[in-house]
Order: C-alpha cells, then sequence, then structure tokens
C-alpha cells in the first residue's frame, strides 16, 4: 500500500507553544500543538498552600 504524505499549512512558535496547521492528502485540516516551556520555567512539585 502506497504511504501518502500530509502538508504543513502554517506553523507558528510562541514562548509556550508550537502549533502546525496540518492538511491531509483529502484535505482535512486540523491543528496539533506541542507545550513548550521557556529555559526560565521552574515548574514545583508537590502540595500547593495558601498562606
Amino acid at each position: 500500500m502506497p504511504q501518502r504524505a500530509g502538508q504543513i499549512v502554517a506553523q507558528d512558535d510562541t514562548e509556550w507553544t508550537r502549533t502546525v496547521l496540518i492538511r491531509d492528502p483529502a484535505g482535512t485540516e486540523f491543528t496539533a500543538s506541542q507545550f513548550t516551556p521557556s529555559s526560565g520555567l521552574v515548574l514545583l512539585r508537590g502540595p500547593a498552600t495558601v498562606a
């Protein structure tokens, strides 16, 4: 079975996300996004507390 490739129609990189608009061979478009935190982001683990 031959493989068909989709096409990237548009892409956008922001401080927090990378997003692409993809069109499949049938013409259907969908958006895929990925969380891409900035290098200065600090993630805290553990219970949240309110002072």
